[in-house]
């Protein structure tokens, strides 16, 4: 046998052993059980002797039968059929979607064991370098009802307009006007959009072949107050519509739920958030609370998704930093003595902002425009902030103003820190580092990039803010000799 010969028999071995063909297909029940989650938080199991089957509704325990729903080249999906066995940790969802929106997967997972799942996933992730640090215990939110920020697509069906999410990867809608994870007061107010732009024939966009103007709704609730603003997200400036909208935004202002509404605009096939266009009618900004203080943000501003938690989020991290004052400076006539307090990706300020009397000198540094207009104009109205600077930049691109700080808040967005910002970070001056992540997978990432520089991580915290999924906020206290 020559090369050619050998080198022919080795490409067809290789062809040989690609995957076996999956002893199943679409519509197949067959018996089987669920092992474990897989990274995008949908149950995995051993499916008909095959294993790492996607299982939608599935809980590691469950053993039964399983109806194949999609057998593709690269993967396969079931859900329970028949089960024998009920995992101990299977909960009755309150979401009649549950399965079909894909936004709160771990409903049917009680939530002992979603909280195991995640502390397991963080252990996993930050592994060695958690050695020696204190673990906070975690900040809990109710399982329902929580969420304090919606963002709804709005599309017509069967001539009727509903709002709803996208099913997982997927531009298909999930009608979900009475989504049980948002507070009562959303679901009212959506409802109410919906019956308005309804009754006033406001075109919902589908796809290119059938365009329209209105393509989601989004709304931030103020819980203090029972009431929000309200965003129309756009697909275009209205143009000859812009009566429609006007007509429309001052019929919504007739419900006590919403304090102003606002437009923005997001063409198809970017992100939904959109860019703030007009603020029609009501109040131009809502406010947070930040301890005893508010501080305000305009439409589009980001904010967590979940108020309780983001209040208890933001009062760890002040006293983080309040810890890193020396003791000379906690007598009650002496100046603080953190020279210079950074907050990365600040958004409207928050952080640094409910710090502020811990430092001689605040910065925060924001990229998004109205997020930085935000910023100044809480700067401007809050008591003793004259010694806060508002930067607008991206974080790479204020590098330098690192130079002198002493403690450094980092708030990125779910990718992390690009590498250039970790290296920076990893040479600052600094002697504290708070790391505030919705992501453990770029904070370990990231931490590994600090640790090697010397930084070790102390203290741990983490945050229930998404419930029912494998999301979690996690927040870290690094230090470093010197």
């Amino acid at each position: 046998m020559n090369d050619q010969d050998t080198a022919t028999t080795t490409t067809a071995t290789k062809r040989k052993a690609k995957k076996p063909k999956r002893p199943f297909t679409q519509g197949d029940v067959v018996a089987g059980k669920v092992t474990g989650f897989g990274p995008d938080a949908v149950a995995r199991g051993v499916i008909g002797g095959v294993e790492g089957v996607k299982v939608v509704g599935g809980v590691p325990g469950d053993a039964g039968t399983f109806r194949l729903v999609h057998v593709g080249k690269n993967q396969a999906i079931a859900r329970p059929e028949d089960l024998e066995t009920v995992s101990e940790d299977r909960v009755m969802p309150r979401c009649e979607v549950v399965d079909t929106c894909g936004g709160c997967p771990w409903q049917m997972v009680s939530v002992q064991a979603q909280r195991r799942e995640r502390a397991a996933r963080r252990e996993q992730a930050l592994g060695p370098m958690l050695e020696g640090a204190t673990q906070l215990p975690l900040v809990t939110s109710q399982p329902y009802g929580h969420r304090t920020r919606a963002t709804m697509i709005a599309r017509h069906r069967a001539g009727t307009l509903r709002l709803g999410f996208y099913a997982p990867r997927s531009s298909q809608l999930v009608p979900a006007e009475d989504c049980p994870i948002q507070d009562p007061i959303i679901n009212e107010v959506m409802a109410f959009v919906g019956d308005v732009c309804h009754a006033e024939r406001l075109p919902t966009w589908r796809n290119a072949e059938r365009p329209g103007l209105l393509r989601a709704v989004r709304y931030v609730l103020e819980p203090e107050l029972g009431a929000g603003i309200l965003t129309l997200v756009l697909t275009r400036k209205p143009g000859s519509d812009s009566p429609t909208i006007d007509r429309v935004a001052r019929m919504l202002m007739g419900h006590s739920g919403i304090s102003g509404v606002a437009t923005a605009i997001a063409p198809p096939g970017g992100s939904v958030n959109g860019t703030l266009d007009r603020q029609l009618v009501g109040a131009r900004r809502q406010g947070m609370a930040v301890g005893d203080e508010r501080v305000l943000f305009g439409p589009t501003a980001f904010v967590q998704t979940n108020a309780a938690v983001g209040a208890q989020l933001v009062a760890q991290v002040v006293s983080w930093l309040k810890a890193a004052v020396p003791p000379a400076a906690s007598d009650a006539d002496a100046a603080p003595t953190l020279a210079h307090l950074v907050d990365l990706y600040a958004g409207v300020g928050v952080m640094g902002l409910a710090a502020r009397h811990l430092a001689d000198k605040v910065t925060l540094i924001e990229r998004h425009h109205q997020a930085a207009i935000d910023a100044r104009a809480n700067a401007s109205r809050l008591p003793n902030a004259a010694h806060v600077q508002v930067v607008e930049t991206a974080a790479a691109d204020a590098l330098g103003r690192l130079s002198d700080a002493d403690a450094i808040v980092v708030d990125p967005p779910r990718a992390g820190c690009g590498s250039e910002v970790v290296a920076a970070l990893a040479s600052s001056s600094a002697r504290v580092l708070v790391y505030v992540s919705c992501n453990v997978r770029s904070l370990a990432r990231d931490a590994a990039v600090l640790q090697a520089a010397g930084w070790t991580i102390q203290e741990v915290a983490p945050f229930e803010m998404f419930v029912h999924t494998h999301h979690q906020e996690v927040a870290v206290l690094l230090t470093r000799p010197g």
